[in-house]
This record gives structure tokens, sequence and C-alpha cells, in this order.
């Protein structure tokens, strides 16, 4: 937000929409890079495996979780919504 340029101000809904649909892109961009070290560099600290394991178990049972985690497909979607941008325009 301190990097927006204020000469579009978020009054307008128009600019408003456009910077919450930058945000967005940016913070999926980066879940998007994020995931895909993860899976680099096979670690998994959100917890997936276990969340198959705990749900799918005679799935789990099937494979080997190392082998298949690093091709995973993610899909991320972000929303984000700027209530307010603070006292000062």
């Amino acid at each position: 937000m301190e990097e927006y340029d204020s000469r579009h101000h978020l009054d307008d809904p128009k600019n408003k929409k456009e910077l919450e649909k930058k945000v967005s892109e940016a913070m999926k961009s980066e879940c998007m890079r994020i995931l895909a070290y993860l899976q680099e560099v096979g670690s998994d600290p959100i917890g997936f495996g276990e969340m198959v394991r705990s749900k799918y178990n005679y799935y789990f049972k099937t494979i080997d979780w190392r082998e298949v985690y690093p091709d995973i497909e993610f899909n991320v979607e972000v929303s984000t919504k700027i209530d307010f941008q603070g006292a000062i325009n």
C-alpha cells in the first residue's frame, strides 16, 4: 500500500478494485512460488500429507508421499478486500 501511486485515490471504487486485484494477483503468485519451492526441497510444513493421510488413509497407504508430493498441482485463489486506507488521504 505504501508504494501505491497516490495519484490514484482509493476513494474511487475503480481504483480500489484495481488495487485489490493487483494485490490478489501478487499474493497468488508469491504463494505459488513458495509452494513450488517447498515441493522442490521436499518440505511439507503446511501438512498436506497429513491431511491426505487422515482423510484418505486407504489411498495414502498405497503411495509413497515423498514421491507424490513434488508432482501435486496446486490451485491458489486469493481475494483481497480493502475496507479503509487510513485516516489521512
